[in-house]
């Protein structure tokens, strides 16, 4: 029963219909922005709760990233046969790990607008989405080859290609995510006044109440000219369709 009737009954019986929360999460693989993405969205009015904010060589602003989160992912990835670094083909979460999830969830009741930012959520969305149908995404990316030279620098490999394997799993997911739903995408590589320009339009679409004042294009690893070296097909499939979205985003 909606309308006036619905309402004339929740005047009656006391009770009112509870807005739900607005939930907003940024996918990104790692080393593709989504610090800096998450935040500038936190700058802006996101709030994050509990997250891990020490910063490190690697990121001096912190990753801002809830460390019951981290686990979980963990959990779910390793009873998947995977892990980050090594994508299972298929996802399955135990009964404990969405109960975790809840907890999570519920820890958050009452807030009218409330995210999260972790990478290996791209690897295990569909189990946000059944407890979340209506979870918001903006999504981040960079040059496959940058991601994955940041990445053997920080864990050593001596196959290049197995980091943008990693890269093309992870990007497959946005990729297919961002087709489907259709949802704010920026590349993490635009220079510095395009980034803050497209973090500023990104921000509006959100709705978020403020302003970013978080993006320091100073700790923005130098691109200077990005790699040239050929990509593999597969992969760079995914990433032109992938910038192809952001431009035309960008272009309003």
């Amino acid at each position: 029963m909606g309308g006036r009737l619905g309402g004339l009954r929740d005047s009656l019986t006391g009770t009112s219909a509870k807005p739900a929360s607005r939930v907003v999460t940024v996918l990104g693989m790692h080393r593709s922005g989504t610090s800096s993405l998450v935040g500038s969205l936190e700058s802006a009015g996101l709030p994050l709760g509990e997250v891990r904010r020490e910063g490190g060589d690697s990121n001096e602003k912190g990753h801002r990233e809830p460390g019951e989160v981290i686990r979980l992912h963990d959990d779910v990835l390793m009873n998947s046969h995977g892990a980050w670094f090594l994508p299972p083909p298929s996802v399955e979460w135990s009964a404990e790990q969405q109960q975790r999830r809840d907890a999570f969830i519920a820890a958050h009741d009452g807030m009218p607008l409330w995210g999260w930012k972790e990478p290996r959520t791209l690897l295990v969305v569909e189990g946000w989405l059944e407890a979340l149908p209506h979870l918001e995404f903006v999504g981040t990316f960079r040059h496959p080859l940058v991601v994955a030279r940041s990445l053997k620098r920080r864990h050593g490999n001596d196959t290049p290609r197995m980091w943008l394997d990693v890269w093309l799993a992870y990007n497959q997911s946005l990729l297919q995510l961002v087709e489907d739903r259709g949802f704010p995408l920026i590349d993490f590589d635009l220079p510095a006044e395009a980034y803050a320009a497209r973090l500023r339009s990104i921000i509006e679409e959100l709705r978020l109440p403020g302003a970013d004042d978080f993006f320091d294009a100073s700790l923005r690893t130098s691109q200077k000219q990005l790699p040239d070296a050929e990509l593999p097909t597969d992969v760079s499939r995914v990433y032109a369709r992938l910038l192809e979205i952001a431009t035309a985003q960008a272009a309003g």
